[in-house]
């Protein structure tokens, strides 16, 4: 077991003693530490609140990153020594280190102890200048801080321009649209709507909230938009999914003199990502490194992430390989390539992390569980999962929905009881989990049960998902009236992709009326759903509907829509073989035609009989 690994463990389970023996190991070994396993060290001797250890630890390091400053600030922060907490934090920023979300986490909090508003309106104002968009630890710190500073009445909070973006953020964090659009009221009555920082915190807002509408009317209103406002706009339609959207922004912003930040180019090339656009992104990545950007590990992540999203695993891992700082998003991206490709780049992926101890991170580790499982490795998902000395709600998640997504309901809700065991509050994707789980093993009552708990017990707001799941799960057991009637008793106004589920039930059940009804639904939301249109011909085909078949049919015809072609793909020493029923590869010389062929034949020789729908479209 690596030194690392060895004093996480030590740090986790308390034991101080067998720690201090460890380094005391290291030091009279003439082992030379690297700045892992010295983060580890520091970090170990804050959990025990042995400051002037860590710190000797920490003056004697003779390579530094961002990890290692945001721990001795956060100790010093936690241990009643504020003052320390914010010389130090200088001292980082002086020394040209970018902090992160744990270190302005120590910082404001150190800001707040002391009541210190200067200091903490300074970093403050850092964070936005840096584009570091809020989370909801930080704008809660901030909130903290300026209510401990004496800037909140007993109506509320102070009415400026501080208050109201840090109010924005945690509305956005939240997803509180509602509160979010009180907050911009307030801002109006204040004349702070010109505000950049507030008009960035809006469009953030609106953004998060899938309201890109009002996102682009703040926009629309600022005669000279700084840079933080065009990012964070274009990270609004990158999250919405909107990726032409975001490049065509991006386009005009550049055009118009506006030098892109490391946050923008982050944001820019997810979206070349999202269209596919591979040829784009290269160009953008050559622009990266003209302009001086590739050495910033956060942009170097998105790179590394675009390539891996295209399976060009040679060209992620030498990226990987220049990246100087490299953390945790680092090796998240790399596996995730490597898991769209083959489970033995995964493998050789988790050998290198267990090498320098990184096996023991939380994050790493919930990484390497969503590996195995997107691979169909349940057994090795679980042997991580249950290797993990430490878990967090992630770790359970991921573990949750792997085995639901796989089938396996049982193996899912023994994870949601062992959650609930070891008293881990779930959240809104335990349960998209949780009710997947029980449409796979058709548990009709329970996953009623479980949805009402979601609400009742754990005051979590049902989304659209948990709308789709619990209808999937009444339909698919053939109850497409309670679904119906469960569609029309939400409070949220069901999509496609809910009309879609009950749609599919009633073609499986053969509710002619009732799957009319919902792809009616659907072609009034999309006019042009190609699925919607096969669905609704394959009812009327099921109940042996040949001319209401015929007429859809027809209509798909004469609007020009046809299916997208599906593909399947298989490894073959170390060789991706791509198949689809417009093209058939040879494998090893043998036309793969002819060995469906063959097996079909041999099923009809079984005595197998298809269903009317399969004839039908094997006579098109």
């Amino acid at each position: 077991m690596s030194f690392s690994r060895l004093l996480r463990l030590f740090g986790d389970s308390k034991c101080i003693l067998k720690g201090r023996t460890l380094h005391g190991k290291m030091i009279t070994s003439g082992f030379r530490p690297h700045v892992i396993t010295n983060n580890h060290l520091l970090a170990m001797y804050m959990k025990f609140k042995r400051i002037n250890d860590a710190q000797k630890v920490f003056d004697e390091m003779p390579e530094r990153n961002v990890i290692s400053w945001s721990a001795l600030i956060s100790g010093f922060s936690q241990s009643a020594m504020p003052k320390m907490a914010l010389n130090f934090f200088g001292l980082m920023v002086s020394f040209g280190f970018e902090p992160n979300y744990y270190t302005y986490v120590g910082a404001v909090s150190a800001c707040a102890s002391i009541g210190d508003a200067r200091s903490g309106k300074e970093i403050h104002g850092r964070i936005f200048r840096s584009g570091l968009e809020l989370n909801g630890h930080v704008s809660n710190c901030l909130i903290n801080m300026y209510g401990k500073c004496g800037f909140l009445r007993k109506a509320g909070v102070a009415v400026n321009e501080f208050s109201c973006v840090s109010v924005l953020g945690a509305c956005a964090a939240l997803q509180n649209l509602k509160f979010g659009m009180q907050i911009h009221s307030l801002a109006l009555k204040y004349a702070l709507e010109f505000d950049m920082f507030v008009v960035t915190g809006l469009i953030n807002l609106y953004a998060k909230c899938g309201v890109v509408e009002l996102a682009c009317k703040v926009f629309s209103k600022i005669q000279r938009p700084d840079l933080s406002a065009w990012t964070a706009l274009i990270g609004g339609y990158v999250q919405l999914g909107k990726g032409w959207e975001a490049i065509n922004l991006f386009v005009k912003m550049y055009t118009s003199g506006l030098m892109p930040s490391e946050i923008t180019f982050s944001s820019v090339l997810g979206a070349f990502a999202d269209v596919k656009d591979i040829e784009g992104g290269r160009q953008l990545h050559a622009l990266i490194i003209k302009m001086g950007f590739s050495s910033f590990t956060s942009v170097g992540n998105t790179v590394l992430d675009f390539y891996s999203k295209f399976v060009l695993l040679e060209e992620s891992l030498k990226i990987f390989q220049e990246i100087d700082e490299r953390d945790v998003v680092s090796w998240n991206a790399l596996i995730a390539g490597h898991v769209g490709s083959a489970i033995g780049w995964g493998k050789q992926t988790h050998c290198c992390i267990i090498k320098p101890g990184y096996d023991s991170n939380v994050v790493i580790g919930s990484a390497l569980i969503d590996m195995y499982a997107k691979c169909g490795r349940l057994i090795d998902a679980r042997k991580v999962f249950d290797n993990l000395s430490s878990k967090n709600l992630v770790s359970w998640n991921t573990m949750l929905v792997g085995y639901a997504q796989h089938g396996l309901g049982r193996e899912a809700l023994e994870i949601y009881s062992l959650m609930q065991e070891n008293k881990i509050k779930p959240n809104d994707i335990t349960f998209i989990g949780v009710l997947s789980a029980c449409g796979h093993v058709g548990l009709v009552e329970e996953g009623w049960h479980y949805f009402n708990s979601m609400i009742n017990d754990h005051g979590i707001a049902p989304r659209m998902d948990h709308i789709a799941s619990m209808v999937n799960l009444f339909a698919r057991r053939g109850q497409t009236r309670r679904a119906y009637e469960f569609i029309n008793s939400s409070p949220i106004e069901p999509d496609k992709v809910v009309w879609r589920c009950l749609l599919s039930g009633c073609r499986t059940h053969k509710d002619v009326v009732l799957g009319k009804y919902a792809a009616e639904k659907i072609l009034s939301i999309d006019p042009e759903d190609i699925s919607a249109h096969i669905m609704l011909s394959n009812v009327y085909a099921e109940a042996k509907m040949w001319d209401e078949t015929a007429r859809v049919r027809k209509i798909m015809k004469e609007k020009s829509l046809k299916k997208d072609t599906g593909y399947s793909w298989t490894e073959l020493k170390n060789k991706m073989h791509y198949f689809s029923t417009s093209r058939m590869a040879q494998l090893q010389g043998v036309d793969l035609r002819e060995v469906l062929n063959g097996l079909t034949a041999q099923l009809f020789n079984a005595g197998y009989v298809p269903d009317a729908i399969f004839l039908y479209h094997c006579e098109e």
